[in-house]
């Protein structure tokens, strides 16, 4: 066989092709960890408490009347929609608008009080 190259120059070329890959994924890394910040996705029990302050802000009537029993700020219950979704979590609040806001252990809720079929107290 006749290579118009000999094999070391291809060799040479095979590794430099190699190195300059390295290179460009270890830059475009440094920039992806420059610029995005890993640390802005977790959620911090301060932020928490200040979305809770803005709900109770948003809902601020704190009593419900709902299927004859009335339920208060903080309490701790199980809501049925119509939809038939069944979520648990503490009462936040209401607004004028008819809105109930409910926080569960991963969600904040918002339910409008036309779509829920049953409210239960969770003891």
């Amino acid at each position: 066989m006749n290579f118009p190259l000999p094999a070391s120059d291809i060799l040479m070329a095979a590794i430099l092709a190699y190195i300059i890959t390295w290179v460009i994924l270890r830059i475009s890394s440094s920039f992806n960890n420059l610029f995005f910040n890993k640390s802005m996705l977790k959620f911090h029990q301060y932020d928490l408490s200040k979305i809770v302050r803005r709900c109770y802000i948003l809902f601020p009537k704190e009593f419900i009347t709902f299927g004859g029993k009335t339920f208060e700020r903080g309490m701790f219950v199980r809501v049925t929609t119509r939809k038939k979704k069944i979520f648990e979590g503490k009462f936040i609040g209401v607004n004028d608008q008819g809105i109930a806001c409910f926080i569960t252990k991963s969600f904040i809720v918002a339910q409008e009080v036309d779509n829920i079929s049953s409210i239960d107290l969770i003891q």
